[in-house]
């Protein structure tokens, strides 16, 4: 899946994936073959990084961000400028050639027919200003969907004071 801005255009191919929406990784595409100097077969592969919650990609100059938030674990890259893309399943017919000689082509079977697994997922968009904004709506969505107790707060409420306090 695809999402694409045009107006948002991130600086050196920089990206940013959480870890359980508590910190975010500064990820960085094709790093792998500037640092160790090697060549690679699979440039496209080697730039996806797992997203346990939410992948963000930023434009420096106007300090915008687009922020994909999921519900799943998947993996995620900002390969093409201004472009986010997520791993939502994979299927590969034919083997990698790397010492496993089976494909990976997991099907199901609906009204007779052989389907692809289909893995049905939420996925939420949102565009904000400021990296501390994005990262608090990424932190509020994982605990909304995952802890929700942990949002309600008591207030008490004193109608002659007209006064409020958390409780």
């Amino acid at each position: 899946m695809n999402f694409h801005c045009l107006d948002i255009q991130a600086s050196d191919n920089l990206f940013y994936t959480d870890a359980n929406a508590l910190e975010f990784m500064r990820r960085k595409s094709n790093v792998y073959s500037s640092r160790y100097n090697t060549t690679t077969t699979q440039p496209s592969s080697s730039n996806f990084y797992p997203v346990t919650s939410a992948i963000i990609i930023e434009d420096t100059d106007l300090h915008e961000q687009m922020v994909v938030m999921n519900d799943r674990s998947t993996a995620a890259t900002a390969f093409n400028n201004g472009t986010i893309e997520i791993i939502i399943s994979r299927r590969q017919n034919t083997t990698d050639d790397l010492g496993n000689e089976e494909s990976l082509n997991e099907t199901e079977w609906i009204n007779g027919m052989e389907l692809g697994v289909r893995t049905p997922a939420k996925f939420i968009l949102k565009f904000t200003h400021g990296r501390a904004v994005a990262q608090d709506t990424v932190r509020k969505n994982y605990l909304k969907d995952r802890y929700s107790l942990q949002l309600f707060t008591s207030i008490l409420y004193n109608s002659k004071e007209k006064t409020s306090s958390v409780i």
